[in-house]
């Protein structure tokens, strides 16, 4: 449980470590269990929970509650190995003025322990079930400038013949730069990329 005014955290399971087979550690709070993160993995799962704070912001006070962060990630076992783990990320309480105050992260191991796949982050509205791919700045400087450039065409309404006349490509090269950023963005579609892009200000 970390609290947002005093940037500390208030409470956390000294038990975590043995439930979860993880190893004993100089720092026995939650920072020393960000050390044991897979190292391509951390600057995500850090900007993943800027970008969820400043959304949460963003929303009106009676929204804040309805939406979770859940992210799989790498982390080290004892071994050496890896393992997927599962964390759920959310508001649990605000001050009397209605501004965030408390958050609570759960954390398990994940069913899924393909050491292969990367962090994964989704947004979810446990109110209604609606599950969104987050994007962070991070997959998002991922794209290339063309890429870039297409994706504000597209926020703009064109469509992939108008931006291949304007930028005096094919329409085959348009689409295929438009699945690179569906595949780079982990989204189903450049409409989600736009929406995804535009939570992050000054992006597109």
């Amino acid at each position: 449980m970390f609290d947002l005014n005093r940037k500390t955290h208030v409470y956390f399971s000294r038990l975590y470590r043995e439930r979860l087979g993880l190893p004993n550690h100089k720092q026995e709070g939650p920072e020393g269990f960000d050390l044991l993160m897979h190292p391509d993995e951390l600057l995500i799962a850090t900007e993943s929970g800027i970008h969820f704070l400043n959304m949460l912001i963003d929303l009106r006070p009676e929204k804040r509650m309805d939406f979770k962060l859940v992210s799989e990630f790498r982390i080290c076992k004892p071994n050496g190995g890896w393992m997927r783990l599962w964390e759920q990320q959310q508001l649990l309480e605000t001050d009397p003025h209605g501004n965030i105050w408390l958050a609570l992260s759960t954390v398990d191991v994940s069913p899924n322990q393909n050491i292969e796949e990367p962090m994964t982050c989704r947004l979810v509205n446990h109110r209604t079930g609606e599950i969104t791919p987050f994007t962070t700045e991070n997959s998002f400087n991922q794209l290339t400038r063309r890429e870039k450039e297409i994706l504000s065409l597209i926020s703009n309404g064109h469509i992939s013949k108008q931006i291949a006349d304007h930028l005096n490509i094919s329409t085959h090269t348009v689409n295929t730069h438009r699945q690179n950023i569906i595949e780079k963005m982990k989204v189903s579609n450049t409409a989600e990329a736009v929406r995804m892009a535009s939570r992050i200000e000054g992006m597109i």
